[in-house]
């Protein structure tokens, strides 16, 4: 994926998000021809659902990470301009004073940074869009820490984000007291 350059950033305001069909199909988003049918068709109606939650009892093999990784990169890529701006927090009546997460989880911390999270960083890693408008911080590949380009005197810093998508394995240390939007559970074996 090439790597826009800071300038066509500047002066620009941030982007709406679109539809899960068009998230799904355009290539500016995630649109690279290779999704199966039947979990861009699931996709669309689990996001058309809106629900609070959803569990899906699929065999092995079925497409239940692919799934998954695509609602993320929707969701993360619907609620970054508002985490940007702040309005986010104000939203939910959150103080905006921690992050916000996308937990990742597994029996093992390996195992979900190997399966579930390698799969949605890919698809963060190869999309114009977040490329050009969120990229994650490239300094860090145990989570991805979303940041926003931004021109501070005659350089460009990437400003960090309070999103963050995270692989967390069983333990006593789980996503409790944290601002949680999204948590998917995969290998749970």
């Amino acid at each position: 994926m090439k790597k826009s350059s800071r300038g066509a950033v500047a002066n620009r305001r941030l982007p709406h998000p679109v539809s899960i069909k068009r998230f799904l199909d355009d290539p500016n988003f995630l649109g690279d021809g290779s999704r199966w049918p039947e979990i861009r068709a699931e996709a669309i109606r689990i996001v058309e659902r809106d629900p609070t939650e959803i569990a899906l009892a699929w065999g092995t093999g079925a497409g239940k990470t692919a799934l998954g990784a695509d609602l993320f990169c929707y969701y993360a890529h619907k609620i970054l301009p508002d985490i940007a701006t702040g309005k986010f927090f104000d939203g939910y009546g959150l103080r905006g004073d921690k992050p916000v997460f996308f937990f990742c989880l597994a029996t093992r911390t390996q195992q979900a940074r190997d399966n579930f999270f390698a799969e949605v960083r890919g698809r963060i890693d190869y999309s114009p869009w977040f490329q050009e408008h969120f990229p994650p911080d490239e300094h860090i590949a145990s989570r991805i820490i979303f940041t926003r380009p931004e021109k501070q005197g005659a350089k460009w810093v990437n400003e960090r984000l309070p999103l963050i998508i995270e692989p967390q394995g069983c333990s006593t240390r789980g996503p409790l007291a944290y601002d949680t939007y999204c948590c998917a559970i995969d290998e749970a074996g």
